[in-house]
């Protein structure tokens, strides 16, 4: 009871008859296998095809990351350059702080040969005094900002390619900064 179809043939002759059906069930059994087969090769080539198409977009996305990659560069610092930008980092706050005890240290100067030329009223000297204290706060905040500006760029640096705008922008903002605290 496996059969799929039953064939019934009667014939005077039962070996004939039988021929007869055992040729039948082989031809219908060969169209079949090759219906099979047909649709199994349509069925591969409808895989390989959505293959071809999956590795080119894949390989598109892989483009696009190096692309990337290569204009961001990485976010991941190693070790090694970690610590050199905590040692930048110690030796910009030094300088900052030495920049700062330079400035107050001219200006203490340039009171003592003005005190000199001249001796000034007291409300004169307050005046003063509170210019110097004003723009030695203005220079102290200029220093700070110019030193994070420096920090900020020697991270992009590492960071960052040198084709990057970034690069350029912070570049022109420090120097900017440096030309301001020089005035």
């Amino acid at each position: 009871k496996s059969e799929l179809i039953r064939i019934l043939i009667k014939n005077k002759t039962p070996r004939e008859g039988e021929q007869i059906v055992n040729a039948i069930i082989r031809a219908y059994m060969a169209v079949e296998v090759s219906n099979s087969v047909r649709g199994g090769d349509e069925k591969l080539g409808v895989l390989e095809d959505e293959y071809r198409t999956l590795s080119e977009k894949l390989q598109r996305q892989r483009k696009i990351v190096r692309q990337m990659s290569e204009e961001f560069g990485t976010a991941a610092l190693t070790g090694r350059q970690d610590m050199m930008l905590q040692q930048v980092t110690m030796l910009q706050s030094e300088l900052t702080k030495l920049q700062t005890h330079k400035i107050s240290l001219e200006a203490q100067i340039e009171m003592l040969e003005k005190a000199e030329e001249e001796t000034l009223p007291l409300e004169k000297v307050m005046e003063m005094k509170s210019t110097i204290l004003k723009n030695d706060i203005q220079m102290t905040s200029l220093s700070n900002q110019v030193s994070q500006l420096e920090q900020g760029l020697i991270v992009a640096n590492q960071t960052l390619t040198a084709e990057n705008p970034e690069i350029k922008r912070r570049t022109q903002l420090l120097e900017m900064m440096k030309k301001k605290m020089m005035e």
